[in-house]
């Protein structure tokens, strides 16, 4: 079967290519940058995820120290009442949970919108910077949990959700910057 011109219809199914609808093909640049948006899509996701767990671990941990946080307190000030500390806990905790959650959202909204071709803040590159950093950061700290071997399990969980926080902060920052670049070339 050949259209107009002695060219194969059929051949564009079978050589492998990526056409459209319309049969154009994708060059290399348009792989490479369909693979950057898928890249920067899942991350913006996954970063969204790991704000939420970053607020339910923060609150595991606060309620498993709560007890001793609330006695220390009370201990501190005779004239605190622990519902009254209770309630300054509760509040704090929301008030962290609600900020980490508002940069998650603009880092991981801002990166989707961006892997979509959608209009987005570029801000959200900086802050996907920042908030990478300091998970880098936090990393230091696993060296005296890991010495810990009753809880070691708990730890290296805890070690490797980081580290896979560090991995999206990372490829978020690698595809944006590439995906500029490349999405310059085009205009």
């Amino acid at each position: 079967m050949t259209a107009k011109g002695g060219d194969s219809i059929i051949k564009p199914f079978f050589s492998g290519s990526t056409g459209d609808k319309k049969g154009r093909t994708m060059n290399d640049e348009g792989k490479q940058i369909r693979k950057l948006e898928d890249d920067l899509n899942v991350s913006g996701t996954g970063v969204i995820l790991m704000g939420l767990w970053s607020i339910i671990r923060v609150t595991m941990q606060v309620f498993e120290e709560s007890g001793k946080i609330i006695n220390e307190v009370i201990a501190e000030d005779q004239t605190v009442s622990k519902p009254l500390v209770v309630i300054v806990l509760v509040v704090l905790l929301g008030i962290l949970g609600f900020i980490v959650m508002n940069i998650h959202l603009y880092i991981g909204l801002n990166a989707v919108r961006a892997a979509r071709g959608k209009k987005y803040k570029k801000g959200y590159f900086r802050a996907a910077i920042i908030v990478g950093l300091l998970a880098v950061s936090g990393m230091g700290s696993y060296w005296d949990e890991l010495q810990d071997l009753e809880n070691i399990d708990t730890n290296l969980a805890a070690m490797l959700v980081d580290i896979t926080t560090i991995y999206i902060f990372a490829v978020i920052i690698i595809s944006t910057v590439k995906l500029e670049k490349l999405r310059g070339k085009e205009t």
